[in-house]
């Protein structure tokens, strides 16, 4: 397990969502875990990249998700 580095609410599908962003800086791992409820559907993005420089791709990604 690990504790994360920050918890909050993003929009994410056109709904609030849950996140929660954590970093292994020793191991050079960053990750984010989003959750939310639209509709009947619970949408659940778990995401990890190696090197800090990579977040933004991986956001833009998680940004172009739709449901």
């Amino acid at each position: 397990g690990y504790t994360p580095d920050e918890m909050g609410v993003m929009t994410f599908c056109n709904v609030p969502a849950a996140y929660a962003r954590f970093s292994l800086p020793n191991q050079s791992i960053y990750g984010i875990v989003v959750l939310c409820v639209k509709g009947p559907a619970m949408i659940y993005v778990d995401a990890a990249w190696w090197a800090a420089d990579e977040e933004n791709d991986v956001m833009s990604i998680i940004g172009n998700i739709s449901y």
